[in-house]
Parts: structure tokens; C-alpha cells; sequence
């Protein structure tokens, strides 16, 4: 039977806790409860390609929290509630498989919520570690060269000059040679000249007066990984002059790194080629 102290009622209670405990400065109600264990069942370190690892709670049944990723973890949610213990629940950690990321620390957050606490010795996160991303190393291919073929030949004489007509046909051949597996494209570009001005005079059938191919065919922007090799060589397809005025050619060509080829060997940028000693091809 309860006692009363003028018209409140005093109510010992034997359970969960004494109601004239405190923690600290914070009293513990009779009606808490309480989570006791919080941890991965696996810490080993993460591999750089990612992984799913458990994370158990375990407590009294009932207890609220909130479980906040953070480092790549993923978050499980807010207001959960435990209804068997230990409660699982998988965290998602992604791939760190790019050139030159840094090692992660996958971490997840608990906060107790409503009447929740953390036991004794219960940490408010758990964290794993994940392997880094490969390194870069930045090379500069040994071998390129950028050759221009003549396919078919049309051409006319303006003021006694002698200048590519339409009809005319060209091809250009990159040739790229490396120590390393190297991840780049080229970019070739073909450009007119007559007057004063490029761009200007005959253009490309289709195009205008400048056009631009990507190679290998196929390969990077599309495909970055069909040239991730040490050698290759390839050649633009035919490029027509169409009609217009007579005109001089200039072909040149930029090379870059495939950035979508995890490879991490960089070029760090472009680099021009051009056809030498000739870069302006009269006829």
C-alpha cells in the first residue's frame, strides 16, 4: 500500500531501477530502459571494393534509438525500435576504388530516444576501417605520333596555287606507345583554311569545316576501357572534303586520360600531337 505525504503518493518499486537513484546528475525513473550492447559482429577492415557488414543492439525489449551512418555507412533509421535482442541490421559500406581516395572510417551512431539509455560501457559509436584507393601514378607515353594519309586526291589551282578540292579524301593514324597499360584517347581534329582564316573554305561532308573523331573507335568517351593498353595505333575513317571553296587541310590531335579507367595511371591533361614537320597540308 502506498504511503502519502500530505496528497502525494510515495511508491517504491522493486525492478528496473530505485527511484531516488541517479546517474550522474541524471535521475534514473523506474520505467527506463535500457540498451546493453552495441557492435559489429565483424571488424575486420573493409575491403576497397565495399562490403555489408552486421551490426547487433542488443537490450531490453521495447527500447527506442536512432542508428546515423556516417564515412560511407549506411544510416538503418530513426525511431527503431528493438523488438528481440540482440536486433541485427545491415550496414552498407561502397567501393573506395578510385584513383587516389583516401582511407575511410565507416562509422555508425546510436541516440537513445524517449525512456532509452545506454548501459554502463556502451559506446555511442562503432566504427571500421577501409582500405584505401589504388594510387596514382602519373606517366607520359614514350612513343606518339600523329600521321596524315592522303586517300584520294582532288585537287584545283587558284592563282597558281595548287589547293585540296572537293572530293578530296584524308585519313589520320595516332600511334601511342607507353611503358604501362595507359588509359587515354585521342581526339583527332581535321580543320580548313583559304583566305585568311581557319575554318573557313571547303567543310568535311556533313560536319562543316571542322571535325572531330574520337579513337580508338569505340573506345573512351564510350568505352574507356577498349585502349587501356601499353601500344595501340588507329586510324580515323575517311574524311571527305565536301563542297565549297578550295582549300588547304590542318589535322592535329589531343590526347587525354580516360578517367573512367580505374587504372590510375594519369596523364595529368592533354597532349597535343600534331603531324611534323607539317602540320598545314597543301597539296
Amino acid at each position: 500500500m502506498p504511503t502519502h505525504l500530505g496528497h502525494e503518493a510515495i511508491t517504491a518499486k522493486l525492478g528496473h531501477a530505485d527511484p531516488s537513484m541517479y546517474l550522474g546528475h541524471e535521475q534514473i525513473y523506474p520505467n527506463n530502459v535500457s540498451i546493453n550492447s552495441f557492435a559489429f559482429t565483424n571488424t575486420s577492415t573493409v575491403a576497397v571494393t565495399g562490403a555489408t557488414r552486421v551490426l547487433n543492439v542488443g537490450g531490453e525489449i521495447g527500447s527506442t534509438f536512432n542508428l546515423v551512418g556516417s564515412g560511407g555507412a549506411s544510416s538503418p533509421g530513426n525511431n527503431l525500435v528493438l523488438s528481440s535482442s540482440p536486433q541485427s541490421y545491415n550496414i552498407t559500406i561502397p567501393s573506395n576504388y578510385s584513383c587516389g581516395a583516401s582511407a575511410k572510417t565507416p562509422t555508425v551512431t546510436i541516440t537513445p530516444t524517449g525512456n532509452t539509455v545506454l548501459a554502463g560501457g556502451v559506446p555511442t559509436s562503432r566504427s571500421l576501417s577501409q582500405t584505401a584507393g589504388p594510387s596514382i601514378t602519373y606517366v607520359t607515353p614514350s612513343v606518339k605520333t600523329i600521321s596524315v594519309t592522303e586517300v584520294t586526291s582532288v585537287t584545283t589551282t587558284i592563282g597558281g596555287q595548287l589547293r585540296w578540292a572537293p572530293g578530296a579524301q584524308f585519313s589520320a593514324t595516332v600511334s601511342v606507345t607507353s611503358t604501362v597499360s595507359m588509359p587515354v584517347y585521342v581526339r583527332v581534329y581535321a580543320n580548313c583554311y583559304t583566305g585568311n582564316s581557319w575554318a573557313s573554305g571547303s567543310g568535311w561532308t556533313g560536319t562543316g569545316t571542322l571535325i572531330s573523331t574520337v579513337l580508338p573507335a569505340g573506345g573512351a568517351p564510350y568505352n574507356y576501357q577498349n585502349n587501356n593498353q601499353a601500344s595501340w595505333s588507329e586510324t580515323t575513317p575517311t574524311l571527305t572534303l565536301g563542297s565549297g571553296n578550295p582549300t588547304y587541310v590542318r589535322f592535329y590531335a589531343y590526347m587525354y586520360e580516360s578517367s573512367g579507367a580505374l587504372t590510375c595511371y594519369l596523364i595529368g591533361g592533354s597532349d597535343y600531337l600534331e603531324p611534323s614537320p607539317q602540320y598545314n597540308y597543301p597539296p
